[in-house]
Order: structure tokens, then sequence, then C-alpha cells
């Protein structure tokens, strides 16, 4: 991994890969921002996902309208990213907290995945 998860390099690396991302081709979606805090032995870590009609982006920190708040551990966030446990495992287990709309985030699932899969190639 070039960049750890959710700092202003890594940020950047993936608004670029974000800006060349068409959502007209992602499945259908609401706007919806979420606001993801990474805990680490060295320190917090906070950013947003904000999709919207004109794309996708991320900013540093979190935002105040957020629809969902997702709390996780950055070792568990690398895990997922490798494959190693599933989101549903890590809910389970309460590695992965989540707190607001929980419905929103359902809802935009598809849109999601499509959106990980772009930035997939940053995390290796």
């Amino acid at each position: 991994m070039d960049e750890e998860i959710g700092t202003p390099p890594w940020i950047d690396k993936s608004n670029g890969t974000l800006e060349k991302l068409k959502l007209s081709q992602a499945p259908p979606h609401d706007d919806l921002v979420l606001s993801i805090e990474l805990v680490s032995e060295r320190g917090n870590v906070s950013f947003s996902l904000i999709l919207e009609a004109d794309g996708p982006k991320l900013i540093a920190g979190t935002e105040a309208a957020s629809d969902v708040t997702i709390s996780l551990d950055q070792n568990v966030a690398r895990d997922l990213h490798l494959g190693s446990v599933s989101v549903a495992e890590a809910i389970s287990a309460g590695e992965i907290k989540l707190k607001g709309r929980v419905d929103r985030l359902l809802q935009a699932g598809d849109a999601l995945s499509y959106i990980a899969k772009a930035l997939s190639n940053i995390l290796e």
C-alpha cells in the first residue's frame, strides 16, 4: 500500500481516480455523505465520501451533514480490502460501527461497490 488510508496523500490520489469515474455508469443512487473514522495506534483519521450527481469525492475530516458515520480500526479496513474478512463479518464482530441513516447506506450499496472497485488499485 503506497499511502495510508485516509491520509491527505491517499485522499488526493483517490480523488484523481474518482475524477475519471463516470457515476452515470454506476448503479442508480441518491446523493449520500459518509463520514469514515479510522482508528489506529498512531491516531485517528477522519474523511468523508460524498456521492453527488456530478461525481464522488473524498474530503479530509467529517461532514456535519453526513448520512452515515462508519467507525473502524485501520487494520480492519486493510483486512476488508485484502478480502480476509467481509463487511458482514466485521459488522457482526463489532469491528465496524454504523451510526445514522443506515438505510441510505444500504440503498447506495451497488454504487459504493462500483466506487470501491475503482479505488482498489490505490490500496495495492
